[in-house]
């Protein structure tokens, strides 16, 4: 298994000891979803949550911390009154407080190919967990925003990619995106970029963002989709956004809709000039060079280094 899916196989971690081996349903505690973050005494805390038995439409949790991810997945186990099942988990959160070290050992701890949640849903919460909060909410609010934006940040589309994460970033200015890369470089777009380098990677189909007309914030809403093509030596990236409503400014009609093309234009190159700079493929550019070229495209890994790209704006305006 390459080092990038052993760094995602966070998610493994959370299948392990899944008591699939005949314990009854009734005798083991159903996990909707697990919160990893920094604990308050340890390098791990790691947070079960599952729905209430008692209180209908309320979720009960319980926590453990250790210097090391399996100590603290051993801790809050243990305090579970049933068996840990981890078949319906939905979600898994990490916190911005997890280093990328982190995450990496909780990919050489679980690495059986065996054990797999595709599904499962990864996102990063923007500041660290705050433990007096209700998972719920948090939970909740992930769920939210995967639907409001059609977001498809899951185990099978972020393992695509080699040597680096990429991440939905939910914070208090809404959604933004997270590269974390093998090399310890990270890169990170808030609210109009983030949401746009979610749609070159393929993750989101759905935009409601921030950006600047001159000194003025105006509101954009509507789909998006990024589309590549090998043609004349270098990768011909199409951003595609349709459905597109503006709101806010000091001006509507054809001028505010070519201020936000330029805006998209340049927003779109400085996101793919960046992401040429860490030395991994956050946007798959490398298979589209592979499609045309097996030959080329091993010699750009080789050479750990991207393939030229330029980068075409496509908007359509709702009437």
């Amino acid at each position: 298994m390459g080092r990038s899916l052993k760094t995602l196989a966070l998610c493994t971690a959370l299948m392990v000891l899944s008591g699939c081996g005949g314990t009854l349903l009734a005798n083991r505690t159903i996990l909707r979803g697990i919160i990893l973050d920094r604990g308050e005494e340890a390098l791990w805390s790691v947070i079960f949550c599952w729905d209430s038995l008692t209180e209908e439409g309320a979720m009960d949790s319980t926590a453990g911390e250790g210097n090391t991810l399996e100590e603290a997945l051993y801790q809050a186990r243990s305090k579970l009154k049933g068996e840990a099942f981890y078949g319906q988990l939905q979600q898994v959160l990490v916190t911005d407080q997890l280093t990328y070290g982190q995450l990496q050992e909780a990919g050489e701890l679980f690495t059986d190919p065996k054990i797999a949640l595709p599904e499962v849903k990864l996102a990063v919460l923007e500041s660290s967990w705050e433990k007096e909060q209700e998972p719920m909410d948090a939970l909740e609010q992930v769920e939210q925003v995967f639907q409001r934006y059609g977001i498809d940040a899951n185990l099978y589309e972020i393992a695509r990619r080699q040597g680096c994460m990429v991440l939905p970033v939910i914070g208090d200015r809404g959604l933004g995106c997270r590269v974390i890369c093998q090399n310890g470089k990270i890169l990170q777009w808030s609210q109009g970029e983030g949401q746009l380098a979610l749609i070159l990677a393929g993750l989101a189909d759905r935009y409601e963002m921030e950006w600047k007309d001159g000194e003025t914030l105006c509101l954009a809403s509507g789909r998006g989709s990024a589309s590549f093509v090998w043609e004349d030596s270098r990768v011909e990236v199409c951003l595609w956004m349709t459905r597109a409503r503006l709101e806010g400014g000091r001006t509507s009609g054809y001028d505010q809709e070519e201020r936000f093309r330029q805006w998209a234009q340049n927003a779109g190159k400085v996101i793919l000039e960046q992401a040429g700079e860490l030395e991994a493929d956050p946007f798959l550019l490398i298979p589209q060079v592979k499609n045309h070229s097996l030959v080329l495209g091993r010699q750009l890994v080789e050479e750990n280094r991207l393939p030229p790209a330029s980068l075409t704006v496509q908007i359509w305006f709702a009437p």
